[in-house]
């Protein structure tokens, strides 16, 4: 059950943060954003 959680927690956190990598202007928070979704792909 947690193992459930976690899993779509960190889905839910990749489908976010690559949303925003994408849409947002400034090339720093980009790069913020695509480290979260290295790190949450790498959870997984």
């Amino acid at each position: 059950m947690n193992s459930e959680i976690l899993f779509f927690l960190l889905a839910g956190m990749i489908l976010v943060f690559s949303i925003l990598t994408v849409t947002t202007r400034r090339i720093l928070r980009a790069a913020v954003y695509l480290l979260f979704v290295l790190v949450s792909t790498a959870g997984l």
